[in-house]
């Protein structure tokens, strides 16, 4: 980015470890969200669990990629 002001990079640095998610999760109300506003008539009848697919994510889990 370089950026170099101190203020800003505190910002960016605290919305990074506050906000962003440490274990990227599907997230179902997002899904349920996006399914909401979709113009295809096949979305408002679809089950957010059929986009969902953590198995990645746990695998990762389980190998103790995070902490």
């Amino acid at each position: 980015m370089r950026e170099d002001d101190p203020e800003i990079l505190e910002t960016i640095y605290k919305y990074g470890t506050e906000y962003i998610a440490k274990i990227p999760e599907p997230n179902r109300d997002g899904i349920v969200e996006v399914l909401r506003q979709s113009s295809d008539p096949r979305a408002k009848t679809a089950a957010p669990e059929s986009f969902m697919d953590d198995s990645l994510v746990r695998e990762l889990v389980q190998r103790g990629q995070y902490r």
